[in-house]
């Protein structure tokens, strides 16, 4: 029962269905202590993974957030997880999702469309679709012309001169989002945009970190000062000091890590009767009880899993 093994990624969106339905109420979940710690538990599966971006890797915080954006919007958490950037510490999300998201809820009857006229400056996109409850037809349009008015067409580096079609499509579509349904893009900007408008001009630059854009404010170099020696007799520190209790693991989260890496239910048993045992010194009854529905959430999985193995 060692540490947490890193996972491939398979199965990981059937084990977030199993413990956090996909209708299921995000706030009430991070309110209910067992919802929450199941949660947290796929959070942790999430960042264990080597198909996740880095700014996930070993981050069970990013990865929770993550899941409460997936799971409302009904998507593999994988992949919002691989088209969300951050923009001035904001989450960001790329067009692509953006799109994805509005085209798999229930608010656009047959998704979005999209009309191309014009040439030049006059070269335009039209994104519309027809809303499901009431029929009315909704639209934005975005031009070529309204791109160098705003400036976009000749930001450095941009996409608009290469690719300009297909960024009229993106810019229409999540104008047409924005401005009928903006609340399933939960206050998130597109990532394009909010490159855009946190440009060079805004007195920031860009620091690339793998696949995260993020832009901070510049600052001044500060001058460079020489380390002061330590004063005769000054203590040193001790590398082999224990780390402070904030950095300790509980009880509680040490069994939920075993849960996690557990992959027979003779295993879960064990833990089981370990966690039982300690109950009364280490574990309260409310440790106990989270643990518990760790272990009957991943028993739940391993028999699902088995059952699909001997139907194929």
């Amino acid at each position: 029962m060692g540490e947490l093994q890193t996972t491939g990624g398979a199965d990981l969106a059937k084990q977030t269905e199993s413990l956090i339905p996909a209708d299921a109420d995000i706030v009430a979940a991070l309110m209910d202590v067992v919802k929450y710690e199941q949660l947290k538990l796929v959070a942790g599966m999430y960042a264990n993974s080597s198909l996740v971006p880095q700014s996930f890797a070993k981050n069970v915080p990013n990865c929770t957030i993550a899941l409460t954006l997936a799971i409302p919007w009904k998507m593999n958490p994988l992949m919002v997880m691989q088209k969300i950037y951050f923009v001035h510490n904001t989450p960001a999300l790329e067009a692509q999702l953006i799109i994805a998201v509005a085209n798999n809820s229930s608010m656009f009857d047959g998704g979005i469309k999209f009309e191309m006229s014009g040439e030049g400056d006059s070269l335009a996109c039209k994104a519309w679709a027809k809303l499901s409850e009431s029929g009315y037809i909704v639209d934005s349009t975005v031009s070529v012309a309204m791109a160098k008015a705003s400036g976009w067409w000749g930001k450095k580096d941009s996409w608009w001169p290469k690719i300009p079609e297909q960024m009229l499509k993106y810019r229409s579509a999540t104008f047409l989002i924005r401005t009928t349904c903006p609340e399933l893009l939960m206050g998130c900007p597109e990532k394009t945009e909010a490159e855009e408008m946190a440009g060079p001009d805004n007195g920031t630059h860009e620091a690339t970190q793998s696949r995260i854009s993020m832009v901070i404010p510049a600052t001044p170099d500060a001058p460079t000062q020489e380390p002061k020696p330590d004063p005769p007799g000054a203590e040193q520190p001790q590398p082999d000091a224990d780390p402070p209790p904030s950095q300790k693991m509980t009880p509680r989260e040490k069994y939920l890590a075993y849960v996690a890496d557990a992959d027979t239910p003779e295993l879960l048993d064990s833990l089981a009767q370990s966690a039982t045992d300690e109950a009364t010194d280490d574990l309260s009854a409310g440790d106990l009880e989270v643990v518990e529905k760790a272990i009957d959430a991943r028993k739940t999985y391993l028999t699902r899993g088995e059952r699909s193995n001997q139907s194929t």
